[in-house]
């Protein structure tokens, strides 16, 4: 590593702003991965509304790509990027070796056989411009350029401020997660009234400790069962008039879900079943 003397200290200063804009990126980069362990994991989220979840999927999917291009592969020299100080780099330093490693980097950075060509194309073509005649989407392979862009800010921050970095994602100072675990709409589903037990089934009806009774919907599965002692949460779940509309049934027991909604031409209450817990 050459002397911090040598290195300009506005290259520094550039260098600096670039890790601050990437460790930013990459702490998005998480967030969307932990979005996408939820989705993958939960097919009832899939299968609720398709369109909701491409729309969040791609809002997640162009910002990172822009973000990767913009923090890479920008060649304006007023623009901060890692091309850009690498440009920078080589015209204001004397070090062959450093001046080596810089125009190694900027080859393959601007290679159109590289990963970056691909994302700048794909950026380009698709995300900030429509372009006329242009073939189907390729697939941003997001992973392996938030692996090139790890390994190449943590490489130069060594080399222009001296500081190793074991990986260029920060430590989030927060449980961002917790969002994920609670109802996104207000009103839709409250918190749980009690947990409460059957007291009383056969294949009509069943009965709860709370009082509340229930008629079983001639539907159901044959083999679905709920028995006596198996615990119950109960929640109360609101239209969008904020009329109660109908009750959600937890079995905690069994693990499976019930949604009791009122039918006013028996005069009771049938069940639908939705999915398991």
């Amino acid at each position: 590593m050459p002397d911090k003397k040598e290195i300009n200290k506005k290259i520094k200063e550039k260098f600096e702003k670039l890790c601050n804009e990437v460790f930013t990126l990459r702490l998005r980069w998480k967030v969307f991965q932990a979005f996408l362990k939820i989705l993958q994991s939960n097919e009832k989220l899939q299968i609720l509304s398709t369109f909701a979840v491409s729309s969040i999927w791609n809002a997640f999917m162009y910002d990172l790509a822009i973000g990767l291009r913009r923090t890479l592969l920008d060649k304006d020299p007023r623009s901060i990027s890692l091309l850009s100080i690498l440009y920078d780099l080589i015209k204001k330093i004397e070090d062959r070796d450093l001046i080596y490693e810089a125009v190694k980097d900027i080859k393959n950075l601007e290679s159109k056989n590289s990963i970056f060509w691909r994302l700048k194309y794909i950026v380009d073509k698709y995300i900030a411009h429509y372009d006329e005649g242009r073939k189907p989407q390729r697939e941003i392979p997001l992973p392996d350029l938030f692996k090139k862009q790890d390994e190449l800010i943590r490489k130069w921050r060594f080399k222009i401020i001296g500081e190793h970095l074991v990986n260029s994602t920060p430590v989030v100072q927060e449980e961002f997660q917790e969002i994920f675990t609670v109802p996104w709409l207000k009103g839709t589903y409250p918190e749980p009234e009690k947990l409460v037990t059957i007291v009383n089934v056969d294949y009509s009806y069943i009965k709860l400790s709370n009082g509340y009774t229930f008629f079983v919907d001639p539907s159901l599965p044959k083999d679905f069962r709920w028995e006596k002692g198996d615990e119950i949460v109960v929640f109360e779940s609101y239209n969008y008039n904020k009329v109660q509309n109908s009750y959600i049934l937890c079995n905690l027991t069994k693990k499976q879900w019930i949604k009791a909604t009122h039918a006013t031409c028996l005069g009771s209450w049938v069940w639908i079943k939705l999915d398991d817990c």
